[in-house]
């Protein structure tokens, strides 16, 4: 009997000493999954102690209106946002809108315009998507350059004009220059007054086949770059383009041909395209350059 008591001591000590390490096991469990949760409330402090500070910035502020930005949210749900307010003081329903945008030196357009009520306030966003900061070699905004267009909401007329530059957040780095190291650029223009780069092509771009060019204003002005009398493989076939580079600025664009204008001209693979590249002023649109280029596309 009393080896028997023994194996049933011994039995009911083992299912005690199991029963206690499960326990610790579940505790240590609880334990892990606390840790994560203090991990991400400790991230997230991070990201809010490494949140620019940003000083509200007056934008204009005349007899019309004021213009206000008021805050970054450098991860907002557009992309890299300015909060802005805006108050019209006038008897006029205003239309407001950016342009000739650049940041650091680099065009770089928001692609933004909000009208307000005479009378009345307004916040909003003026947002910058990320995709389209890298793609021009931007990580954020240091400097940021525009003209501020106002004019009357129903007739179009304008109102006033007004050239602004902001410092925005002093701690980004200077622009990136963008390359792509699978092509060989090829430099059509480099002048006094501009420098003009091929520096990428894809036949199967957003807007159908398009080239990738840098363009560099060296001049003091505000100027249009254009194509004209375009030609692929011998066949007119212009890309309707034209931009807008600011003074001293640089510019990454994409020129492009849909599909249909291939097929129309049966034109499968791109050997040679031939065009007139005009540098124009623009507020005279006196031509500045103006001389007729080939790409060999290999």
């Amino acid at each position: 009997m009393k080896i028997i008591e023994k194996l049933i001591i011994i039995f009911f000590v083992l299912i005690i000493f199991t029963a206690c390490s499960g326990s610790k096991e579940e505790g240590t469990s609880s334990d892990n999954q606390e840790t994560p949760s203090a991990n991400v409330v400790e991230n997230s402090k991070k990201e809010e102690d490494n949140k620019p500070e940003f000083e509200e910035l007056t934008v204009v502020d005349n007899d019309y209106m004021t213009m206000k930005f008021t805050d970054l949210d450098v991860n907002g749900s557009w992309g890299y946002t300015l909060k802005v307010n805006i108050e019209n003081k006038s008897d006029n329903d205003l239309l407001i809108g950016m342009n000739n945008a650049s940041i650091d030196g680099v065009m770089c357009d928001p692609f933004w315009a909000t009208s307000v009520a005479a009378g009345k306030k307004m916040n909003g966003d003026i947002s910058w998507p990320k995709t389209l900061l890298e793609k021009n070699g931007l990580s954020g905004i240091n400097n940021l350059a525009f003209t501020l267009n106002v004019s009357d909401n129903n007739t179009w007329d304008s109102i006033f004009e007004e050239e602004c530059s902001l410092t925005i957040d002093s701690s980004v780095p200077a622009p990136n220059e963008v390359t792509y190291p699978n092509f060989n650029e090829q430099v059509i223009v480099d002048n006094d007054q501009l420098i003009f780069k091929l520096i990428n092509i894809d036949p199967q771009g957003d807007m159908g086949y398009t080239l990738r060019v840098y363009i560099e204003n060296k001049t003091n002005s505000l100027v249009l770059i254009s194509w004209d009398e375009v030609s692929v493989n011998g066949y007119m076939c212009d890309p309707f383009w034209a931009t807008a580079v600011s003074p001293n600025c640089r510019a990454y664009a994409d020129i492009s041909w849909g599909k249909s204008q291939f097929d129309e001209n049966g034109i499968t693979d791109v050997s040679e395209i031939e065009f007139n590249l005009r540098m124009s002023s623009y507020s005279s649109m006196d031509t500045l350059h103006s001389d007729t280029y080939t790409i060999e596309v290999q």
